[in-house]
């Protein structure tokens, strides 16, 4: 038995070093080769922290990211949020014999917001989950493997099992706080923008008051002259 699973893991690694770059898509390996590269420069916990565009410090920097920022901007960003948090969750999930086929594919459907997610820590947690190289190593084993027909070998589900769920799993919390942060601060934003909208309509209906205050004055003195 010792003897057959190593020579699974043997031909598992030429599988890997033949096919990797094969079957992982063209706009995913670009994309991940520069993650991977970005993300070398700093660990997983400090490349999250990084400022993004809602990370205001100040008061002042709260106010300019108020007036700067489309309201549909933020709309669009916080839909983008919780739609990776829920991309992330399907990927957590375990991984067996019967169901590896719809996991590997859950993954690769996470893979392929990679070039479209506009929302910067969104990017940010794409790029920390895709610059491992061995979650992209299991992907490209998973991936052969769904283009294949027969059994496959448990190492691979063993493999999948390991690199992929494993992963998430010493993540996750990291991730979604991350997420879950970078909402707090686009809602922060919104609510800013809301303040606003009122207070200028405050303002814009007193100077209203004021002028047909001023207005009807006016005309009562231009009445009363012409009458005495």
């Amino acid at each position: 038995m010792a003897a057959k699973f190593k020579s699974q893991q043997r031909l598992m690694n030429e599988w890997v070093d033949g096919f990797a770059s094969e079957h992982l898509p063209p706009y995913m390996a670009e994309s991940v080769s520069q993650a991977a590269e970005r993300v070398k420069l700093v660990a997983t916990k400090k490349w999250l922290r990084m400022a993004t565009d809602y990370d205001w410090g100040s008061t002042w920097s709260l106010v300019n990211k108020t007036i700067k920022i489309s309201p549909l901007q933020l709309v669009r960003h916080l839909k983008e949020l919780e739609y990776l948090a829920e991309r992330l969750d399907k990927v957590e999930t375990p991984i067996k014999r019967d169901t590896w086929e719809d996991s590997v594919q859950a993954w690769i459907a996470l893979s392929e917001l990679l070039p479209v997610l506009q929302v910067q820590r969104g990017q940010q947690v794409l790029e920390s989950i895709f610059a491992d190289e061995d979650v992209l190593k299991a992907l490209a084993i998973g991936n052969k493997f769904l283009k294949s027909t027969g059994a496959v070998p448990q190492v691979v589900i063993t493999t999948l099992k390991t690199q992929l769920v494993n992963h998430m799993q010493s993540n996750m919390y990291m991730y979604k706080q991350s997420i879950q942060h970078e909402q707090a601060n686009i809602c922060r934003v919104q609510d800013m923008q809301t303040r606003g909208v009122a207070l200028i309509g405050t303002i814009f209906a007193a100077a209203l008051v004021g002028v047909a205050n001023f207005l009807s004055r006016l005309a009562y003195v231009h009445f009363y002259d012409d009458v005495f």
